[in-house]
């Protein structure tokens, strides 16, 4: 089962993993994917609902690698509020090592800074284009 829901300012859409042979043949998994994604007030949120469909747990990790560019703001001109979660150590091959760190909710001007690490428990978090110290 497979469908979609949409609106101006809001996409919802469904994939029952289990649902196809060819998918399951490379991981055997069956699973419903939901992923929601809304524009409201400059804040991009993206929900990922993932339920297992049948007896067994489904092992996976998500993440996403938004490639936004916005018009007339420099990058470095960009803020960030980041919500409380817990860093995962990678090794030099990006190996998750088993050492976690917590990291407190922060909101700072983007920057050069780079999030190609690894984290869970993260909560909700923002990224706007507002100038560095206004948040928002």
């Amino acid at each position: 089962m497979a469908g979609a829901a949409v609106s101006d300012q809001k996409l919802t859409a469904e994939l029952d993993f289990g649902a196809h042979e060819e998918l399951l043949a490379s991981f055997p998994f069956p699973h419903l994917v939901e992923l929601t994604v809304e524009l409201s007030d400059r804040t991009l949120t993206v929900h990922t609902t993932v339920t297992a469909t049948a007896d067994k747990a489904v092992p996976l990790v998500y993440g996403y690698h938004p490639y936004l560019q916005l018009s007339d703001v420099p990058r470095a001109d960009w803020h960030v509020e980041m919500p409380a979660m817990r860093h995962l150590a990678l090794d030099d091959t990006g190996i998750p090592t088993g050492a976690t760190a917590e990291r407190p909710q922060t909101a700072e001007p983007l920057g050069d800074k780079l999030f190609d690490d690894g984290f869970d428990q993260v909560a909700d978090g923002r990224c706007s284009p507002s100038p560095a110290g206004d948040a928002g």
